[in-house]
């Protein structure tokens, strides 16, 4: 996302990321949502707060909600007895069930 794409969003009044990440540095949204404010250098973004050579410069959004991912099994898994190898299995397909209903449960609760 660039730094014009998130003020476009403080304008039409959208909900904001709480953490962004520009250039090497964390920036919390301030309780007024209008400004970020830098964690390390106290450097601010927002409305009022913006250098038009910045406005498509790119940040990273930190607390994006994302999916769980589903596990892996490894494929070196040879050495191990069968039975074992066969439960194994067995969980991380559990698993991997569990993580599908959390994340369908997640993007129904975003509607």
């Amino acid at each position: 996302m660039k730094i014009i794409d998130l003020l476009n969003l403080m304008v039409i009044g959208e909900d904001l990321p709480k953490k962004i990440r520009y250039e090497d540095e964390e920036y919390y949204l301030t309780s007024d949502e209008e400004t970020y404010i830098g964690c390390i250098s106290h450097s601010a973004i927002g409305r009022r707060h913006c250098l038009e050579q910045c406005l498509t410069d790119e940040i990273e959004i930190i607390e994006e909600d994302k999916p769980i991912e589903k596990i892996r099994c490894g494929e070196n898994n040879s050495l191990m007895p069968e039975q074992l190898r066969a439960d194994l299995y067995c969980l991380v397909d559990k698993i991997n069930e569990l993580i599908e209903e959390v994340n369908k449960l997640k993007k129904e609760s975003d509607m």
